[in-house]
């Protein structure tokens, strides 16, 4: 498992410098808990920053300290001084790009020249889709096909994935809304303007089938990542579901129109 790591900035006034760390970073200013306040990253995976009332002066120089990398180290360095940083002198040789400032309260950072860091080796970094699905299904609380009917009368949302030439050749999934896989977050997510009616918010139950169990894994957890947290998908899907006894799966009649019962 992988460590979460926040980075922590000791100071004096920990709502000034966020409003500075927050521009200076891209961050969002979250709020303010005594004593700290919480910057949130821009992007996924991101440490959050996290500024923290300390009683102690600052007395020596931060032996941690931030790089901001830029393609224009001077344009962004008068950014930076622009919004209450400050240009320092550390001893370094006339002929190197970088630029060493401070925050409003003394912190030190550099502004250095935007060129890619090295990276693990891109193998070794690697995981085989069966390593994927393995993780994603470690946090669904994944269901039998049996169980799918009690789901949707308990008041679940089914949500069917397939493509349309596989509902066509296989029949509908009684009781489920079709959304295409391309625009399931959207459709799913209560913020956007575009979900459905019956997602009412993160506590929303919901159930993802594609035809065999394996792209509904991976779409439930995209899911939950949304903030879904009840989403999950159901195993062996579409295929597993034509297989249990019909009084449980209520096929669809052969003089019903194969289509959604929502809209």
């Amino acid at each position: 498992m992988k460590p979460n790591i926040d980075i922590v900035i000791d100071c004096a006034d920990p709502e000034r410098l966020a409003t500075f760390w927050a521009a200076a970073l891209g961050y969002e200013k979250v709020g303010w808990f005594e004593p700290y306040y919480l910057l949130a990253p821009p992007v996924a995976g991101f440490p959050p920053v996290v500024l923290q009332r300390v009683p102690d002066p600052k007395s020596v120089k931060t032996r941690i300290h931030f790089d901001i990398r830029a393609d224009d180290v001077e344009l962004e360095a008068e950014r930076l001084e622009r919004i209450g940083a400050t240009r320092i002198e550390v001893g370094r040789a006339s002929d190197e790009r970088w630029i060493p400032m401070a925050d409003p309260e003394g912190n030190e950072f550099c502004v250095c020249p935007g060129v890619p860091l090295p990276t693990p080796d891109i193998v070794g970094a690697q995981n085989s889709i069966d390593d994927i699905l393995t993780k994603v299904r470690a946090r669904l609380d994944r269901i039998s096909p049996e169980a799918l009917e009690s789901e949707r009368a308990g008041g679940a949302l089914i949500v069917d994935i397939r493509p349309h030439e596989q509902r066509v050749r296989d029949g509908e999934l009684y009781g489920a809304v079709v959304i295409d896989r391309n625009t399931l977050e959207w459709r799913l997510d209560p913020r956007c303007e575009h979900h459905v009616a019956r997602v009412t918010g993160y506590d929303t139950r919901i159930v993802i089938v594609c035809n065999e169990g394996y792209g509904s894994s991976l779409a439930a957890a995209s899911l939950q990542d949304l903030g879904l947290h009840l989403v999950t998908d159901m195993i062996g899907g579409f295929q597993a579901w034509l297989t249990i006894d019909h009084e449980q799966r209520r096929p669809t009649a052969p003089d019903e129109p194969r289509r959604s019962p929502f809209p």
